[in-house]
């Protein structure tokens, strides 16, 4: 935790408070407590929809530790998640924080090696990527044959060059992780150094590195269509949430602009990972979008929407730390050159 605030220092949240004082600004009362007055029963389903991804996204990863070789349980597999999640949207760098949880949670959790963790973490990343980038394109496809809203050509142009950045980094991690011998590398390199102490340790690290990446070579040399559907239904998860949302606030808005607005917003919470939760910049992403596609009160539809999602978060942040605080109460986690 004290490391935290070295990396994120006070000019980020200068950030995230500025950008939820522009999302507030011209915001009419009347008009917020009119859009939240038309709840009803069906707020009970919000939590629903992030339960689906999480159960989507740990059922495919399961398939992916299988295809490893790596026997894994569900549920436990579940756990993890659950508490990653909360890690994720709740602290500065959540997202940087959880991956290296995970790291740690999979061997003790899951009872297997750190370095099936890390061939696992690896997988799910590159895959992750791959299928944000297939998603969003399908998102362009989906708003230009049924766009019932005017979507402006900005919109377009970025989706177009996110897509095409996301594809890049998926398939450039690809080539780094499933064709190239850089672990080898750098553990050689290191054995050239002068100490003796870290010529040992790294000397010990040598046969693990070289199981990782004959095993991420070996994974990659085919990838699975059926793990890649599974990451791109969880991100199709994400817009199934907003458009419940914005229906029970009787939004006037498709499908097909939701999705393509959930994909460009989740983009940029990712993009600014240092801001717990993308805190006003999300949240300014849905009014910037709304207005753009000409919603009527789109500024208090944006504010709506973003309080019964952080509602959610609040809801999955709890049950996650529940699971954290479990899962640290777990055996000790393995060493990696198991």
């Amino acid at each position: 935790m004290h490391g935290t605030s070295r990396i994120h220092p006070a000019w980020v949240w200068a950030i995230a408070i500025a950008a939820c004082c522009v999302m507030l600004r011209g915001i009419e009362l009347a008009h917020l407590s009119r859009i939240l007055g038309r709840l009803g029963l069906g707020c009970l389903l919000i939590p629903l929809p992030f339960l689906a991804a999480q159960l989507c996204e740990t059922s495919t990863w399961t398939r992916v530790f299988r295809r490893l070789r790596v026997n894994v349980r569900f549920l436990e597999l579940l756990r993890v998640r659950l508490a990653s999640e909360a890690i994720a949207m709740s602290l500065p760098g959540g997202m940087l924080v959880a991956e290296g949880f995970k790291l740690s949670a999979l061997p003790s959790q899951c009872g297997m090696s750190t370095r099936d963790a890390v061939c696992g973490l690896a997988v799910r990343k590159v895959e992750l990527l791959l299928a944000q980038a297939l998603y969003l394109a399908s998102a362009l496809l989906i708003g230009a044959c049924w766009s019932e809203q005017r979507v402006p050509t900005l919109l377009w142009v970025l989706g177009g060059v996110v897509t095409l950045v996301l594809a890049a980094l998926g398939f450039g991690l690809l080539g780094l992780v499933g064709a190239s011998s850089s672990g080898a590398r750098l553990v050689a390199l290191a054995m050239r150094l002068p100490w003796q102490r870290v010529r040992n340790a790294v000397a010990g690290m040598r046969v693990a590195t070289e199981d990782v990446e004959r095993r991420l070579r070996a994974y990659f040399s085919r990838i699975s269509s059926v793990s890649l559907l599974g990451f791109w239904a969880t991100w199709c998860c994400e817009a199934l949430e907003t458009y419940l949302l914005l229906h029970l606030l009787g939004a006037p808005i498709a499908a097909a602009n939701v999705i393509l607005m959930e994909a460009l917003v989740v983009f940029l919470r990712h993009a600014v990972a240092v801001i717990p939760a993308g805190l006003g910049l999300q949240d300014l992403g849905y009014r910037a979008v709304l207005q753009a596609y000409g919603v009527p009160a789109a500024a208090e539809l944006a504010l709506s929407l973003s309080l019964l999602k952080r509602t959610k978060e609040l809801f999955w942040v709890a049950f996650g730390y529940s699971t954290f605080a479990r899962i640290t109460r777990a055996r000790p986690v393995p060493a990696l050159a198991r």
